[in-house]
């Protein structure tokens, strides 16, 4: 079935409902007592099933299942079928990598994760292969929507200084004044930042700067020429207003800069030509070359500066959060170099590789992961998933290289100064709906019927 195959009313509908869904945190909690570190629980390692995950496959098996979606990734050497062969190197370190998880730290806890992880895998591989999506009309509005309930949310939180409606509102979070909340001071008074229905403002932020991007760029581009389109562009430009406000609000450096560097990229884009004789060849190198010097940014460049900062700063509690946070990390990584302490199981290991009883005390206070998600990666994963990704790497075609390094480079601030993209389903699919747009505005423009 070709692309052009219009989407059917029921399909739409699903769409917009994940697109809803994304930013919250609906979830059911499976087995609390797994989740206990002497006597304290640390969220974290809660088991849980996310409502966006069951949502999630529901739309990517419907997206299949009425022809919309092909493959995603051919591997770089030929074949006769348009799936990808299994690679032996790959499916040995797959392999691996599933049984370390049975035998991590929290097993329960890495199990749980990786779950969310592939349906997060299936529709981004869906998404992907239908990134001219973002062209039509309806989905630009789903995206809008979901913007304006989570602005007017977390607008209803900063003048009420409390919860909208609980937890059954996306999984909207219990906001009163406690120990962790994100409070900012103003007057010289604590006030409370906008949460949304998400866990933190960095990830009502993270989510916010990749849709107004979205939002912005696709309206940007496109003409009015129907009624259906001007309601939608009415709704986009009320999502847009709205979401910068509360974006603003959330005080989310890492938020700001994604929607500035994002903006940067998108219109520096244009001068980019991929059907240019040898471009995949070029693409594929330059790919590599930008990633390289991407992990070198997240891995030394900005760790060694917080470091610095917390030195020239010592009242910073959030600096020095960050620094005990990133020394503890090198330490996991000392202590499991090959294959990790278990993916998502940070947290439980925390504990044992601060020496210091006063650091201890504070660290098990703020049970956190590494607010860095390459040294998360290496912490949780080791040389094992370091190679399982190199790997990944070499067999996926330039274009992908291309995405994701555009994708990578959108959320480098997010990627480099907290770790939601990497532990929550809401980062986890922000990623998604950055790397399907970076393929829409890059790919071959969609036909009126889609």
């Amino acid at each position: 079935m070709t692309t052009s195959t219009p989407t059917p009313l029921w399909l739409r509908a699903l769409v917009v409902g994940w697109l809803v869904m994304i930013p919250g945190n609906l979830f059911v909690v499976l087995a609390r007592n797994s989740a206990y570190i002497h006597g304290l629980l640390v969220d974290y390692l809660l088991p849980r099933l996310y409502a966006v995950e069951i949502l999630g496959v529901a739309m990517a098996l419907g997206l299949v299942a009425v022809g919309q979606a092909r493959p995603a990734v051919r591997l770089a050497r030929p074949g006769r079928s348009e799936w990808p062969r299994p690679d032996p190197l790959l499916v040995a370190l797959t392999g691996l990598l599933l049984v370390r998880q049975w035998f991590s730290v929290n097993p329960l806890a890495s199990l749980t994760w990786l779950s969310w992880t592939v349906v997060t895998a299936l529709v981004g591989w869906v998404l992907v292969r239908r990134a001219e999506l973002w062209h039509s009309t309806w989905m630009r509005a789903g995206l809008a929507g979901s913007v304006i309930v989570q602005s007017l949310v977390g607008l209803g939180q900063v003048v009420t200084q409390r919860s909208v409606a609980g937890y059954w509102l996306l999984g909207e979070p219990t906001l009163r004044f406690q120990p962790g909340l994100a409070l900012s001071s103003l007057g010289g008074a604590e006030r409370l930042l906008p949460y949304g229905t998400t866990a933190h403002p960095n990830v009502l932020a993270g989510f916010l700067a990749v849709a107004l991007l979205i939002l912005a760029t696709g309206w940007s581009r496109r003409r009015p020429a129907t009624v259906s389109d001007w309601a939608a562009g009415g709704l986009i430009v009320v999502a847009l207003m709205l979401g910068g406000v509360v974006l603003a609000l959330t005080q989310s450096i890492s938020g700001w800069l994604v929607m500035v560097g994002g903006a940067v990229l998108w219109w520096g884009r244009r001068g980019y030509r991929p059907n240019a004789a040898g471009s995949g060849q070029r693409t594929a190198g330059g790919a590599t070359k930008a990633a390289v010097v991407g992990l070198l940014a997240v891995l030394v460049v900005v760790p060694v500066t917080i470091a610095i900062l917390a030195d020239v700063f010592p009242t910073s509690a959030s600096l020095a959060r960050r620094a005990r946070l990133q020394t503890a990390a090198g330490a996991v990584v000392g202590r499991y170099p090959l294959a990790g302490v278990g993916l998502n199981s940070f947290t439980a290991e925390l504990e044992n590789v601060v020496a210091s009883p006063e650091l201890r005390r504070e660290v098990v206070r703020f049970v956190q992961p590494v607010h860095n998600v390459g040294w998360l990666v290496l912490s949780e994963g080791g040389v094992l998933a370091a190679w399982w990704l190199g790997r990944w790497w070499t067999l996926v075609s330039p274009r992908t290289r291309r995405n994701l390094v555009l994708t990578g480079a959108v959320l480098l601030p997010a990627l480099s100064l907290d770790h939601y993209l990497w532990t929550l389903p809401a980062g986890q699919l922000t990623v998604v709906l950055a790397l399907s747009w970076w393929s829409s505005q890059l790919g071959k423009r969609p036909s009126r019927s889609s």
